[in-house]
Order: C-alpha cells, then structure tokens, then sequence
C-alpha cells in the first residue's frame, strides 16, 4: 500500500498538470469576449502571445501595448509592460483597458474553455475573468519596438 503523502502528490502533480496549458498553443491573436461575464466584444481589445519569445502585445481598447510573459510557479504576469497612450473613446474601452492591466500586472492563470459555445481561452486573476475568441495564427503587427 502506498503511503498517504506519496498519494498526495501524486493527486497534486495531476491537478497542475491538468491545469497547465502548452504556450505554444496560444499562438496568435486573441480577441476579447467577455469580462467577468458582460459582453465587451465592442471594445475590441487583443492579445497576441508569442510562446517562442514569451512575449504579449496587443491593443488593450484604447493603446498598443507590449511586455514579457513571466510564468511563475502555477500562474503567470506580464513584465516591463509597455503602453503606447492615447485617450479612451467610450466607457467600454476604459473600462477594458483599466480591468485588463490589472489582470496582466497581477499573477494570472491560462486555461482553454468553451463559453457560450465558443472555444477560447480564459485569462483569470483572483478577481477577475477576461475570455478570448482565437483569432489566427497570423501576425497583427502589434509592439512598439
């Protein structure tokens, strides 16, 4: 018989290992969907990740922005985030922008989901859920170097 703690981490390697996900599968352009449940599709903001580099660009609804994805031991953040700034149109898009970079500066996780039918990917915070429609493989030219 196996002893208890042999048992438990085993148990425990099989959560982490069923709650990783393959960067390079992220490849690509991802659109925003929803944040915390509330359709935001309008505001039209996108992430394109770069497993080979680990590297986040994208528009967060109001600015271009660009910085290293850091994993660290089960979740993950955005380093030396930087934003090209001009002014938010509407409400939605400060509101994107504002929810977003609190997301991105805070530990976060990655997790392939379906929501509402639709496959994608959900990037949670503690206090936050933002979900991703792909997009493509393809390069959208974002950065700013």
């Amino acid at each position: 018989m196996l002893p208890k703690i042999t048992i438990l981490l085993f148990l425990l390697h099989s959560v982490l290992v069923a709650n990783s996900i393959n960067l390079k599968t992220l490849n690509g352009a991802w659109h925003m969907q929803y944040l915390d449940g509330k359709d935001v599709r309008k505001a039209r903001a996108i992430l394109e990740f770069d497993a080979k580099k680990m590297h986040l660009s994208g528009f967060d609804a109001c600015n271009q922005i660009e910085g290293l994805l850091v994993k660290n031991s089960s979740s993950y953040t955005v380093k030396s985030m930087q934003i090209r700034t001009m002014p938010c149109r509407q409400s939605i898009h400060r509101r994107v922008k504002r929810y977003l970079h609190k997301v991105l500066k805070h530990p976060f996780t990655l997790k392939k989901v379906t929501h509402n039918g639709i496959k994608g990917l959900l990037i949670q915070s503690k206090k936050h859920k933002l979900f991703f429609k792909h997009m493509g493989e393809r390069s959208w030219g974002f950065g700013l170097l």
